[in-house]
């Protein structure tokens, strides 16, 4: 049971930091959301959620802030595992179907949670824009899956893509057969059609791709009643 002296520790890429709006070159974020919801039942929070982080990035972000003192509750959510190849210096020769991107995701995000587990701390981890692989983190003893997908908990109806598509996707071209483009365009199609879900303008709008402040309230809520808190 959390009490107020609790210090807790959040990591993760833009889904880490709350509500996101606006328009660009303002484009920001509006509402702390998790961060912000566990400060007002007076617990100590350090969120080092970096927009646009790797899984690389957050987990040294996170590694860092260890020291820092000790952690009650770390939660971290997980990105795209395929940010880890940035700059895809080499994309065009190393993927030519939807199974090579695939296969590279599971193989990134395996060293991922082994990179998590060897810290040595008890991490709950959340999905964010990429989705828990449960029989992958299922081997990591200090790894905890309590949120496999922050969009299929909130919009139930809703299922979340295999491959979430970032800046690689301009690097896709004949190199890739036809199937291989389908899968990613019913990926793309699954993106594009949250704003079809029941549910979706009250908890990812105005962004429209991350949770909201309601949107985060869900999370929390849904983590204090798992977690007992």
């Amino acid at each position: 049971m959390l009490n107020n002296n609790m210090n807790i520790l959040i990591a993760g890429d833009s889904w880490g930091m709350g509500e996101w709006g606006g328009n660009l070159p303002t484009y920001d974020v509006s509402h702390l959301g998790l961060e912000r919801y566990f400060r007002t039942k007076k617990y100590a929070v350090l969120n080092v959620s970096k927009g646009g982080a790797s899984n690389q990035e957050s987990i040294r972000k996170l590694s860092f802030s260890l020291s820092y003192k000790a952690w009650d509750y770390i939660f971290w959510f997980q990105t795209a595992p395929l940010r880890n190849l940035r700059p895809y210096t080499t994309f065009k020769k190393d993927f030519r179907s939807y199974k090579d991107l695939l296969d590279k995701s599971n193989e990134l995000l395996d060293k991922d949670y082994k990179n998590l587990n060897n810290l040595e701390q008890p991490i709950h981890c959340i999905g964010g824009c990429s989705k828990l692989n449960l029989d992958a983190i299922a081997k990591y003893q200090n790894l905890i899956p309590l949120i496999p997908s922050v969009t299929e908990l909130i919009l139930e109806d809703y299922k979340h893509p295999d491959i979430w598509l970032e800046e690689w996707n301009p690097l896709i071209g004949r190199q890739f057969d036809k199937n291989s483009i389908d899968l990613l365009y019913n990926d793309q199609n699954s993106i594009n059609q949250l704003n079809e879900i029941e549910g979706y303008r009250k908890y990812f709008w105005p962004d429209g791709v991350h949770p909201n402040r309601r949107g985060h309230k869900f999370l929390f809520k849904y983590i204090c009643r798992t977690l007992n808190i």
